[in-house]
């Protein structure tokens, strides 16, 4: 499965008062124009998570009791969590090399038994429960069948690039539901969005973003669902934070690298890698990667991988063992996609 990554801003048609996501008007997850003075979680870039650069990777705002209270290979050291010079691996979580020396939730020594992979049933994607049939406009959608009559479904691979929502497309000023307004997306569609006041007059999985509209404060969105599709820089200094549904400023990643190792989030792979996950590029449990092409702060690929194309991107793949496997990672089986320069370990259901 490969994805097309839409940016994307909007106006509203009868004011015609567009910002452009090519000129830096709109905020990387699509979210209000910059001059509405809202970050992506809710507040400035540096509120309260100590920045990448920031020197030594002390999370001095990271108090801890046990290392397992501390990101994957960060200890507990006088009672915050820092790292040290080798990884201090907690025995129960994500990312614990088999037969390395680990701590349990109580500090206790141990060996760590697992193959470095998660559990595999706990980090599936089921898809959740179907979207019920009928919805109105900024209702949640499969296809156009989920909609009520006259409505149509945007998906994710679809500009404006909406997780499932319903609307009217293309609109007209005055050709819009009760709680609608039509908006122009510059380069794309006119469709209908839902107006709102907060986040609660917004389905479970949208938020209210500031809109220039009458009668409104703004208009529901849906939440952010992967980290490499909806937030950016794509370089691990960015994440989706799914308690808000915003791009937010990522914490503390792991010590050492993850490359195509699971993930729930690109919290669990290394620095500088992000987590390409199942909902968005169907890898089962996800994949640790590192961008390669397509994206101002691409990096080269470290040693053992090679940079593949996928979707929009150029990727980062674990290269094949010299007798065909990946031993890595149980569930990846070595193969070679269209227009790839050589074999490489893909994660498979």
């Amino acid at each position: 499965m490969t994805r097309r990554v839409y940016r994307w801003s909007w106006c509203l048609l009868a004011l015609c008062a567009c910002s452009s996501g090519d000129d830096g008007g709109a905020e990387r997850d699509g979210g209000p124009p910059r001059d509405v003075g809202v970050a992506r979680d809710g507040g400035p870039r540096d509120s309260g998570i100590l920045p990448r650069d920031a020197g030594p990777r002390d999370a001095g705002d990271l108090t801890c009791r046990f290392s397992c209270q501390c990101p994957q290979g960060v200890g507990c050291i006088d009672g915050v969590c820092r790292a040290v010079g080798q990884p201090i691996y907690c025995c129960d979580k994500a990312g614990c090399p088999n037969g390395a020396p680990c701590l349990d939730t109580t500090d206790r020594p141990r060996v760590c038994d697992g193959d470095d992979l998660p559990d595999a049933g706990s980090c599936r994607y089921d898809g959740g429960p179907p979207p019920a049939p009928n919805q109105p406009v900024g209702g949640a959608c499969a296809d156009d069948t989920t909609c009520a009559d006259g409505l149509t479904c945007w998906t994710r691979d679809e500009a404006p690039g909406f997780w499932g929502y319903c609307t009217i497309s293309p609109c007209e000023t005055s050709g819009c539901p009760v709680g609608s307004a039509c908006f122009q997306f510059p380069n794309g569609p006119t469709g209908c969005l839902q107006l709102c006041q907060a986040d609660p007059s917004c389905r479970p999985d949208a938020h209210c973003v500031e809109a220039v509209v009458p009668g409104a404060n703004g208009v529901c969105v849906t939440d952010c669902r992967d980290d490499v599709i909806d937030c950016d820089p794509r370089d691990g200094t960015w994440y989706c934070n799914r308690a808000t549904g915003r791009c937010a400023s990522t914490p503390l990643q792991q010590v050492g690298s993850r490359m195509g190792g699971r993930c729930k989030s690109t919290v669990d792979c290394g620095m500088g890698e992000v987590c390409f996950s199942e909902l968005g590029w169907g890898f089962p449990c996800g994949m640790c990667a590192q961008i390669c092409s397509g994206t101002p702060e691409a990096t080269p690929c470290p040693t053992g991988s090679t940079c593949q194309p996928y979707g929009d991107f150029g990727v980062c793949f674990v290269d094949c063992a010299s007798d065909g496997t990946c031993p890595q990672r149980t569930d990846a089986v070595c193969d070679r996609r269209e227009g790839w320069a050589t074999d490489a370990c893909i994660p498979t259901p």
